[in-house]
């Protein structure tokens, strides 16, 4: 658990004046920025996110270099970490954060039904695919990450096609979905989904090792201590590039995808600077950010990374996260019974 602290550099403009490319413009000349510099209640926006590192600092560095006169905190942790953390602050009256952003969908109906959250449809959202935010306006969806399987090179021969084939593997490993929000929300959408059930589950447990994230599932399979691992895209196809002896497969059944939605929190309702952040990251702009970092981006006019599928090129397993958000922790408690994890 780690709290990255970000200073930006304090605007020379007279608080309540917008900035412009140009320097101190009209307040109306760009929609983006209105409330950047006159976010009247805080110039500071607070971040709980479970972005890896340097994924939310590289963000982070690109917003204070469009909005150098917001403070930008950050706490970042996994996911479960994080709502456990919401949890008890708002238990308290003490919800730290302005803005979340993170795993997935069920995560944020979660939040959302405990009443950590406020709606705010961003105007950079209109240009997104509306099928990956929240018609309430509650969250939005922020870049497709997949989760599909990697194999070691040297110990597989062929890339698996199907997501049953490792029934006849000798060793898989898999992160935990008692710590990484995006393993939660596979486990649960996978055994309610008839193609798979529980059946599923129970029959990968003699051979599969439960890890705490994907990047300890990446070391295992690229050392040959695994042969096959769940694992969202992005991070195989990087290792692969990079000359580890692994490779990516999207099974032909279809992947579960993942969105990182943001969402402004209901500590966050009055915070003009946190609305800024959220239509930043919704923006071109931020959009090219997680290109760049080597996601999808939901932006129709931004590309994503080579080796990625689209959102037109994916077989995406979907279920209603409202509902699975229900059932999140049942499924949970059922996965650490059938592997004896705690």
């Amino acid at each position: 658990m780690t709290t990255r602290r970000v200073r930006t550099l304090v605007s020379l403009c007279t608080f309540g004046v917008i900035l412009t490319a140009a320097g101190c413009g009209d307040p109306g000349s760009d929609p983006m920025s209105a409330g950047a510099s006159g976010a009247g209640n805080s110039q500071t926006v607070t971040v709980y996110t479970s972005q890896p590192d340097q994924d939310i600092a590289a963000l982070v560095d690109a917003f204070t270099a469009a909005h150098p006169d917001v403070t930008v905190d950050v706490f970042r942790s996994g996911t479960e970490e994080i709502l456990g953390r919401a949890r008890a602050e708002h238990s308290n009256n003490a919800l730290g954060g302005d803005v979340f952003l993170i795993a997935d969908e069920v995560s944020m109906q979660a939040l959302r039904g405990d009443g950590l959250l406020s709606p705010y449809q961003s105007p950079a959202a209109a240009e997104l695919p509306h099928e990956f935010a929240d018609p309430d306006g509650y969250f939005t969806g922020t870049k497709l990450i997949s989760t599909g399987l990697v194999v070691n090179t040297d110990s597989v021969a062929a890339e698996p096609a199907s997501w049953f084939e490792l029934a006849e593997a000798e060793s898989v490993v898999m992160p935990s979905p008692l710590y990484s929000g995006a393993a939660a929300y596979n486990v649960t959408l996978m055994s309610e989904d008839p193609a798979f059930g529980w059946t599923f589950w129970e029959d990968l447990a003699p051979r599969t090792t439960v890890v705490q994230g994907n990047g300890a599932v990446l070391e295992s399979v690229a050392s040959g201590d695994a042969e096959y691992g769940l694992i969202v895209d992005f991070m195989a196809i990087r290792a692969a590039a990079e000359g580890s002896p692994v490779a990516f497969a999207y099974p032909d059944e279809g992947v579960p995808v993942i969105t990182e939605p943001i969402a402004l929190s209901a500590s966050g309702a009055d915070s003009d600077a946190a609305r800024v952040f959220i239509d930043f990251v919704l923006s071109p702009a931020g959009q090219q950010v997680a290109a760049d970092l080597g996601y999808v981006p939901l932006h129709p006019e931004t590309q994503p990374p080579g080796g990625l599928r689209s959102a037109g090129q994916l077989t995406v397993l979907q279920g209603d996260s409202a509902a699975l958000a229900a059932r999140i922790e049942q499924a949970k408690e059922r996965f650490a019974a059938i592997y004896e994890t705690s």
